[in-house]
């Protein structure tokens, strides 16, 4: 059967991503997938009621469907209070909200039976299988480093499901709609989909619309190549 994902980020809860959502009715959706940003809290112990905003918004699609809707929430700045690369660490005994609420791969016990992961062993990069496709999330340097761990996942994930469509989703575009700079993901990601034939990237961070040319290396090119899309906007920001 056809399923369908929905992929966004930079959500927030203002009046533009409630229309949004309402919208998801006539699609169906079977997953929703957020690449960061989710309820603009800043990391702010205060700020905890935005999860409550953004999360009620899918709650009223959950109950106008009449089903639950598996959501994965990626990583981002205003997830984290700080900007990619910055050289910030995280304090694992004052963990931001989102790490409370948003664990989004398995951990084991002693008996190898699966359990949800401590708060301060929830990772910021996992992948799911949904339907005939993996999708890898994956932090762009607000915890861990583009290069390491992360290279070895996506190779190590890719050549665990060979034969199904390959999709990466992260906060901090590759190609960014407005800006010719270079990106670390470009340096240390872009090779790997690739290499392993990627059938598409999701970014955000922008608030742009973006769908590019198939690319390699950053040229498009008639066959082959990986079409990135995003870059997020799933809101709006006021400004005086």
């Amino acid at each position: 059967d056809s399923i369908t994902v929905v992929f966004g980020g930079d959500v927030g809860s203002s009046k533009v991503p409630q229309e949004l959502t309402k919208n998801l009715d006539s699609y169906s959706p079977d997953a929703i997938i957020i690449g960061g940003d989710a309820a603009y809290d800043q990391a702010i112990d205060a700020c905890w009621y935005s999860f409550d905003l953004f999360l009620k918004m899918y709650e009223d699609l959950n109950q106008r469907l009449n089903v639950t809707i598996p959501m994965v929430v990626g990583v981002g700045n205003h997830d984290v209070g700080y900007g990619s690369n910055s050289n910030e660490m995280i304090d694992v005994n004052h963990l931001p909200t989102f790490f409370y609420l948003f664990p989004a791969h398995l951990d084991y016990d002693a008996n190898g039976t699966a359990i949800v992961p401590d708060v301060k062993n929830r990772r910021t990069y996992f992948h799911h299988q949904i339907g005939n496709a993996v999708f890898i999330g994956l932090d762009s340097y607000y915890v861990l480093p583009y290069e390491g761990i992360q290279q070895d996942f996506i190779r190590n994930i890719s050549k665990q499901y060979k034969s199904q469509g390959r999709f990466a989703y992260y906060h901090n575009p590759t190609y960014p709609g407005c800006s010719k700079k270079i990106s670390e993901s470009q340096l240390y990601w872009s090779s790997l989909f690739e290499e392993y034939n990627f059938t598409g990237i999701f970014e955000n961070h922008h608030h742009m619309f973006k769908k590019t040319l198939p690319l390699v290396q950053g040229v498009p090119v008639t066959s082959g190549g990986i079409t990135y899309f995003g870059d997020g906007n799933c809101r709006v920001i006021s400004t005086p």
